[in-house]
């Protein structure tokens, strides 16, 4: 949960040691030892030099002359890795300080790995009109939808880890699975009840066959506003309100837990249903 604060650590070490040491091999290293090797043959020159004696500088001077090309090129060379390294170090900064203002606001940014950046968008798309169509007008204000996306930025780690606990097969959340999310999270109130968490999973899952009824992401996080709507219309208005609530209050605190009571543990492997 702390991915943030191990990336601005990595970011300020590399820029109090930074280490971008140049291939032996590399183009740069023939232009550095190139233009190495023209300085200190000029500081020879100068230092042999005798009072009146201009026939070394000039053959000097020729032969830098004669070089001028590969020695320009050199210089710009050496300048646009500067430029990169600069640009480096710019970045890192605006990345740390990106993260500490994020931390400021108690909105942790999120680090994402390729796979999950793939997978974001499964658990933070949400059709205005579809939810229209689920619930109502009057629960779903569009202007709110946006801020409920955010919520769902915010908390894609705790999302995803919880679809992923609570998949009973590769193709998403079974019933079965979903009640047991709704029991470790200690959803269960008078606007919700069971009853309630079975209508909206067929609203969801459609009339397939028992074994194919499964809710994909999408579906779960749609599922999610919906509860969050039935569990919290009481305590405040706004649905990305109560989408709060209910990651803060149930998700985060009882999702994904260790299961204790032996019976709850065995009752929803599939072996032992079957």
């Amino acid at each position: 949960g702390q991915a943030d604060m191990l990336a601005a650590a990595l970011a300020l070490l590399f820029l109090a040691r930074p280490n971008l040491a140049i291939l032996p091999d590399s183009l740069l290293t023939m232009h550095l030892e190139m233009l190495k090797s023209f300085c200190q043959e000029c500081l020879d020159t100068l230092a042999a030099l005798k009072t009146g004696d201009t026939a070394q500088v000039m053959t000097f001077s020729m032969r830098l002359d004669a070089n001028w090309d590969d020695f320009s090129l050199a210089i710009e060379a050496v300048r646009e890795a500067q430029k990169a390294v600069q640009s480096i170090s710019d970045r890192m900064h605006t990345f740390v300080g990106g993260i500490f203002v994020h931390r400021s606001r108690a909105h942790p940014k999120s680090m994402l790995d390729a796979k999950a950046a793939r997978e974001l968008p499964s658990y933070t798309s949400l059709s205005t009109d579809r939810m229209v169509m689920l619930m109502s007008k009057e629960s779903v204000d569009p202007a709110s939808i946006k801020d409920v996306k955010d919520v769902l930025r915010r908390n894609f780690t705790d999302l995803r880890r919880a679809f992923r606990q609570y998949a009973t097969s590769p193709n998403g959340i079974s019933f079965e699975g979903l009640l047991r999310f709704y029991q470790d999270c200690k959803l269960r109130s008078s606007d919700f009840a069971p009853h309630h968490l079975e209508a909206l999973f067929s609203q969801h899952a459609g009339a397939t066959a028992a074994a194919e009824r499964t809710l994909a992401p999408a579906g779960f996080v749609e599922l999610l506003v919906q509860c969050a709507n039935l569990r919290f219309r009481g305590v405040t208005d706004g649905l990305n309100d109560q989408l709060s609530c209910l990651i803060e209050q149930h998700l985060k605190p009882f999702a994904c837990q260790r299961q204790e009571c032996l019976f709850q543990l065995v009752s929803y492997d599939q072996k032992v249903r079957r």
